[in-house]
């Protein structure tokens, strides 16, 4: 070979190499992409489709079902209810941040006569009472209600610490007329909480749960004690035997 064709050749090659190179990082890039936890394919450290290792996201395998302990309603007034789910998530670090929830009652003859539907949140190791207020039948009576979850739990990762409030002096008072409760709550935490709601739960002399209300605080500075005040409208059926109140904090 010439010495001119020899450079002719050379120069050929290095023109298909400034050609081909982009080609196949291209390509290289298009099919093999770094993998994420929302690909919809599992790779990675995944243990499942977008779940598990270093994802937010647990796969249903890592996780507990939440139970349902016990659904109840209480009367307010003539057609009108309180509902209580009492659910507990007892997964160590998995929780949920948002999942639909629907209470149905229903009458003697077994007709359902008002639904109230919702969103909550269930954190780990915890016992999350769900709260429906002045559910509406219509004046008619209400002899039984349902509880349910209406979509797919999505389990994440919990990392952040639960603040610590402490709930001291649970006081009944007047519970044969119109009842109250009132409670000393305080934020033994180092930071404030913008938003708690409690749950109080009261339970007769067979530890059936006979009356619940809900109260909200909208700030909790740390060390500040506040006065918590949970009221009915018609006498309890029978005398307090517990008083349970639940924070409800989405930390």
């Amino acid at each position: 070979m010439s010495w001119s064709s020899k450079r002719k050749f050379e120069y050929a090659g290095v023109a298909i190499l400034v050609i081909l190179v982009p080609v196949v990082l291209a390509g290289y890039g298009y099919f093999h992409r770094t993998p994420t936890c929302f690909d919809g394919s599992q790779n990675g450290d995944e243990q499942g489709t977008d779940c598990g290792g270093s994802c937010l996201k647990l796969c249903d395998f890592q996780t507990i079902p939440p139970i349902l302990r016990w659904q109840r309603f209480s009367r307010v007034s003539a057609g009108l209810y309180n509902a209580l789910a009492y659910v507990e998530n007892s997964n160590q670090v998995a929780g949920i941040r948002s999942i639909s929830y629907l209470f149905k009652l229903y009458d003697e003859d077994g007709v359902i006569i008002a639904k109230r539907e919702g969103t909550t949140y269930l954190p780990p190791k915890k016992i999350s009472p769900i709260f429906e207020g002045a559910i509406d039948t219509g004046q008619r009576t209400a002899v039984r209600v349902t509880f349910e979850f209406t979509e797919d739990y999505a389990w994440e990762k919990y990392s952040t610490k639960e603040p610590n409030v402490s709930l001291t002096n649970k006081v009944a008072t007047s519970t044969e007329s119109v009842p109250r409760l009132d409670v000393r709550a305080e934020n033994l935490s180092s930071a404030r909480i913008p938003h708690v709601d409690f749950i109080a739960v009261i339970y007769d002399e067979k530890g059936n749960a006979m009356a619940f209300s809900s109260t909200a605080v909208d700030k909790m500075d740390p060390n500040m004690p506040q006065n918590l005040v949970f009221t009915w409208r018609e006498p309890f059926l029978s005398p307090v035997s517990k008083i349970e109140v639940i924070p409800r904090i989405d930390f």
